[in-house]
């Protein structure tokens, strides 16, 4: 429902004298709210990112436990890693990490 012609100049007659400074206020605060979003939403998608990438190499390296276990005599004594698996370790730790700076 639209305001009488009236009311809406009184409004506008009022947010350029007394009420500049809260329509001012009003609007920087529009603005931040706005920007605040943006950065929520980009946050969310690389939190999202980092526990999809989390949740493959979790996968990844329980495929290569599970092969290493497989291919390990009983008197294996030391878990001996290749330099595949390693580098799954430590895209694992690098990608924990960006999901606890974003989150």
């Amino acid at each position: 429902q639209e305001a009488p012609v009236g009311q809406q100049d009184a409004f506008n007659q009022f947010k350029a004298s007394k009420g500049a400074e809260l329509n001012a206020r009003l609007i920087d605060a529009k603005k931040a709210l706005k920007e605040n979003r943006h950065l929520r939403n980009e946050l969310a998608v690389s939190v999202n990112q980092a526990k999809k990438e989390i949740d493959q190499h979790k996968l990844v390296l329980e495929q290569k436990k599970v092969e290493r276990a497989s291919n390990s005599t009983a008197n294996d004594e030391a878990e001996i890693i290749d330099e595949e698996e390693y580098a799954y370790i430590q895209a694992l730790k690098e990608a924990k990490m960006r999901y606890k700076q974003h989150h």
